[in-house]
Parts: structure tokens; sequence; C-alpha cells
């Protein structure tokens, strides 16, 4: 009413920095190790380990596992650079070469 005061009243703010991002895609089995991922015949790797670290490669800020269909996602990243790191789980694996 009229003449009133309120003094309980916060406004929190914050700087908006548009909508969070995602990294994530598949892990899998590159049978022919040209680098492509097939639409068949390649399947996903469950259980691979992959960090996702700051832009200096130092600073280790989140970690997940693949699915049972290789699939990992890192959710709710701010606008930054990353670098995301893969695991192998054994020695028995290699990487294969990746395509432009």
């Amino acid at each position: 009413t009229a003449g009133q005061q309120l003094t309980n009243s916060d406004a929190g703010l914050y700087l908006s920095t548009g909508s969070p991002g995602s990294i994530g895609d598949r892990v899998w089995y590159d049978s022919d190790g040209n680098g492509v991922q097939a639409n068949t015949g390649e399947p996903g790797i469950p259980g691979v380990r992959v960090n996702l670290y700051d832009a200096t490669g130092k600073i280790l800020l989140q970690t997940a596992l693949t699915d049972s269909s290789g699939l990992y996602h890192f959710n709710g990243l701010p606008a930054a650079s990353y670098v995301v790191e893969f695991v192998k789980p054994n020695a028995s694996y290699s990487f294969s070469t990746p395509t432009q």
C-alpha cells in the first residue's frame, strides 16, 4: 500500500553468453581403418573413456564413458575452445587415421 517499503526483494543478474553448447559423437570400430564412419557394419565401442579439457589441454573439466552404442556427450558448455582426448580401452586398439 502507499507509503510501505519493501527491503527484502533481491534481483540476481548474470551476463548471458547465449545457449550452452555441447560436444559429442561416437567412438566406433573402424573395420576398414579408413577413418570414416560407415552406416552399417562398424559398431560403436562401449566403455571408452573420453576426457574434456580446457583449451590448454591441461585442466580436466569432465570425463565421460561411451554408452553401449559408443556414444558420448558433454552438455551445458559455455562458448570456448576445448580439447577432447580419447583413451584406448587397452593396448590392442590403435586409432584410425582421421579424414579431412
